[in-house]
């Protein structure tokens, strides 16, 4: 075999190799073309879901300001009316205390009424 011969033998088989490669390299490109769609796919999907969460989280924040607001409202509506409720107490242990004077003072008013009265029956006849 010539010197000319190997080296076109050599060139071909080169030439197959780089061929080889070529078809690999596409092959491999394919695949990660694909693989790239499918991250796109995950990364587009990845942040509709968060969006999603973030509006949900929000949503969520807001019902939780609202609901502790009312909370607030109803616990300062319970101390008002325990307020009050004291007064009320307070009002009618006064009124009480009143009613058992005047029934003190009616207690003994009755007799003196009674005596007199007599008196004037008394003074009468």
């Amino acid at each position: 075999m010539s010197f000319f011969e190997k080296h076109l033998e050599d060139l071909s088989k080169r030439i197959e190799q780089v061929s080889e490669e070529n078809q690999n390299l596409r092959q491999q490109l394919t695949q990660l073309q694909e693989e790239y769609r499918v991250a796109q796919d995950n990364r587009y999907y990845i942040r509709e879901n968060y969006q999603e969460k973030v509006k949900d989280l929000k949503s969520e924040t807001l019902l939780t300001t609202v609901l502790r607001e009312k909370l607030y409202s109803e616990e300062m509506d319970i101390k008002q009316l325990q307020a009050d409720l004291a007064a009320t107490v307070r009002g009618n242990n006064v009124l009480k205390y009143k009613v058992k004077n005047v029934l003190d003072a009616l207690s003994c008013a009755t007799p003196k009424l009674k005596y007199l009265e007599l008196q004037v029956h008394l003074c009468s006849i």
